[in-house]
């Protein structure tokens, strides 16, 4: 393998992996509204929804460096003691851990937001929705397929 093709392959796999950590960070704050309560998080522009994208890009890292989510606390959240404190606390309970869940994260954040801020869908409904389009879909072209058949 040449110089250059190796450089292609590491190149590809640390986009890859960008890749993956951005589709993680952007499904974790989907599933969140923001602190404010006004709209979900991935998609809202304040203050408080910035320094919570800024956690969970900390706390999804693997490995998670205890070093960066206690600096990213005692930088980004010094002015709600409260706040720094119970997520200090809370990331206690983790910090032994090199890669966090995503039901890790919703407990730390949770635990100190508030249990209201983790949005709580039920994939049911659309599954059951998509089955009934599907059905009546496929009724209907049957039903026009045996009609338009001539005898």
């Amino acid at each position: 393998m040449t110089e250059r093709s190796q450089r292609m392959i590491a190149t590809i796999v640390i986009l890859f992996a960008f890749m993956i950590s951005n589709e993680r960070q952007f499904s974790l704050e989907k599933k969140m509204y923001c602190p404010c309560k006004k709209g979900v998080l991935y998609d809202h522009d304040s203050r408080s929804a910035d320094q919570l994208k800024k956690l969970i890009s900390v706390l999804i890292k693997s490995p998670t460096n205890s070093h960066d989510v206690q600096s990213l606390i005692l930088k980004d959240f010094k002015t709600n003691k409260r706040l720094s404190n119970c997520l200090a606390a809370k990331y206690k309970n983790y910090q032994s851990k090199s890669y966090l869940q995503d039901y890790e994260i919703f407990e730390i954040i949770s635990a100190c937001y508030g249990e209201d801020l983790i949005r709580n869908e039920s994939s049911a409904v659309l599954y059951l929705v998509t089955f009934i389009i599907l059905t009546l879909g496929f009724c209907s072209v049957w039903f026009f397929i045996k009609k338009s058949k001539v005898f």
